[in-house]
């Protein structure tokens, strides 16, 4: 069992630093990021197309699975002509995303209103910030596209240092948890 669970901690280990350096490079090149990153799915929705056309005529809850392979190919294909269309894509949908949680939660402030809560206003207020955040991250998509992949960088290195510091505390504490596992 310790040497199982040495094994588990020394791969972990591994793939915490994998995610650190993928993070520092998502962080020190965005724009790149986003491109590889747009021609990982890219290979994937023709990988998965081809799959799919290549079960012909299985249909799952009557949607025939041979035409939504051939779409994924398209897309694929479209995704891998053209990356940029991923950089504009994300921060748009993340922008409606935004907007429409936004619209959900003032409405959901005037149901408090209603109740008697007092800062229902508050709820509003920033409700309506958030429209705004929306608003901005899809009038210019290529800098909000930027900022979010920066901010994934950052957020992938936080988990990597975070899961790391556990890594090397159940390390050092190896022989205890093994005792209490069994």
């Amino acid at each position: 069992m310790l040497k199982k669970f040495n094994k588990y901690i020394n791969i972990s280990i591994i793939l915490t630093l994998l995610f650190l350096a993928l993070g520092i490079l998502v962080v020190c090149f965005p724009t790149t990021s986003i491109k590889v990153i747009a021609i990982i799915i890219a290979i994937l929705l023709i990988v998965g197309g081809i799959f799919l056309i290549s079960d012909y005529g299985i249909s799952i809850f009557w949607v025939n699975l041979t035409a939504v392979g051939i779409l994924s190919i398209l897309m694929g294909i479209i995704l891998l002509l053209y990356p940029d269309i991923l950089v504009i894509l994300i921060p748009i949908v993340v922008g409606m995303f935004v907007i429409v949680n936004s619209i959900v939660d003032i409405q959901l402030s005037l149901v408090l209103k209603d109740c008697g809560y007092n800062m229902w206003f508050l709820s509003i207020i920033l409700s309506i910030l958030t429209i705004v955040c929306g608003i901005i991250i899809m009038i210019n998509p290529q800098s909000s596209s930027t900022a979010l992949t920066t901010i994934f960088g950052i957020l992938v290195m936080v988990y990597s240092v975070a899961g790391m510091t556990n890594l090397i505390i159940f390390k050092s504490n190896v022989n205890d948890i093994v005792k209490k596992i069994k």
